[in-house]
């Protein structure tokens, strides 16, 4: 603020009784109540010494509002002291008062960055100021204090981890655009518990808040809806299950051509093929997501080949026979492999048997020819 000199002030001793508070100028919002043993350590300290850093007021009448040291004037308060010093500044504007508060709190350990975000909230709506000014009056871009400003959006409940250390200020403004885009709050609360593990990055919360947003085109509505339940609870519970994972359910023609696996000619995808495709999604980590991009490819080439006769079905079905036992030795046998491959190898036998299913149905089809039944209920194809 132009003009402003926090430097100009006189020192004085006035009655308790002559100061008063005004929430604009009270970036806090927990109350000494709140504050616990920090608070007494206060109360204590001024008992014993007295109040050696004066109080910053500014005349209203025969009154003084308090632009810093509320903490101090309520302990004075409980402590019965009938005086206090104080620093009064003058001839104040409100939008200049505003950032005299702000600078005395703004490097304060006991200023949450939800103190803060209220207090900028109540500087833009109340007091006019903009961003590009908050910005310049605490030395932040304005990127930060949008950021800041999107917080007093959150629930209750995930401020409170933001003002307890639980979850970093970047996701939880993440998390402020999931409000903004009016994604369910029982979505948004489990996507906050995930947000505080570690190995999850901002970038990964704002992955799974365009999923929740309503998109149009090849996918009409909320983009997460479409996903089965299996991928729907591992994208919002796991940390290594990522919105590339729902990605390459939602567009697997895209998820191969990314990973640069062409199958040739367009395929549809089978049903059952979809849901081994979504298991096998959830037992990959985001860089081994090309592999499983190689084994839908493979699986698409094997679901798009009708067997013309009882020979070459024969023959298949002695090739998945063998790739079912090698999967099996090397994935599950002997019993020392983790959970999450042996997950893995299952989901590859369902498929197999699957496929084996739709041969079934080729070679008693009445034309013994037929290809097998294609289609996906979510209109998907690669």
């Amino acid at each position: 603020m132009r003009g402003l000199n926090f430097a100009s002030f006189k020192t004085d001793v006035v009655s308790i009784w002559a100061l008063t508070t005004d929430l604009r100028y009270q970036p806090r919002r927990a109350g000494p109540e709140r504050d616990g043993a920090a608070f007494e350590a206060l109360k204590a300290s001024i008992a014993a010494e007295g109040i050696r850093d004066p109080l910053k007021v500014m005349p209203a009448g025969d009154k003084y509002v308090i632009l810093g040291g509320h903490n101090r004037y309520r302990a004075a308060k409980e402590l019965g002291l009938a005086e206090v010093p104080v620093r009064v500044f003058a001839g104040l504007t409100t939008p200049q008062a505003a950032t005299l508060c702000l600078v005395d709190n703004l490097n304060r350990k006991d200023l949450s960055p939800i103190d803060l975000a209220h207090h900028f909230t109540g500087m833009v709506s109340e007091l006019g100021i903009s961003q590009a000014e908050l910005a310049a009056m605490t030395s932040m871009s304005e990127a930060s204090v949008s950021t800041y400003l999107s917080l007093a959006e959150l629930p209750e409940e995930i401020q409170a981890r933001v003002a307890g250390g639980h979850l970093a200020v970047c996701k939880a403004g993440a998390l402020a655009a999931m409000v903004r885009a009016k994604a369910p709050a029982p979505l948004v609360l489990r996507v906050a518990r995930k947000a505080e593990r570690p190995g999850v990055s901002e970038d990964d919360v704002r992955g799974i808040g365009r999923l929740l947003r309503p998109a149009q085109g090849a996918i009409d509505g909320v983009p997460f809806m479409h996903l089965p339940g299996v991928l729907q609870s591992a994208l919002l519970d796991r940390a290594d299950v990522r919105a590339a994972h729902a990605e390459a359910y939602l567009n697997p023609a895209t998820f191969l051509v990314m990973h640069g696996r062409e199958i040739g000619a367009a395929a549809s995808i089978p049903d059952e093929l979809m849901a081994a495709f979504a298991e096998r999604l959830c037992t990959t980590r985001a860089e081994k997501l090309g592999t499983v991009a190689a084994w839908l490819a493979a699986a698409l080439t094997r679901a798009g080949q009708p067997k013309n006769s009882a020979a070459e079905f024969s023959s298949s079905i002695r090739n998945m026979a063998t790739t079912a036992r090698r999967l099996t030795e090397r994935r599950v046998g002997g019993g020392s492999l983790q959970a999450v491959d042996t997950a893995a190898a299952l989901c590859d036998l369902r498929f197999l048997s699957a496929w084996v299913g739709e041969q079934l149905a080729v070679l008693n089809s009445p034309a013994g020819a037929r290809a097998p039944a294609a289609g996906n209920s979510k209109g998907v194809s690669a």
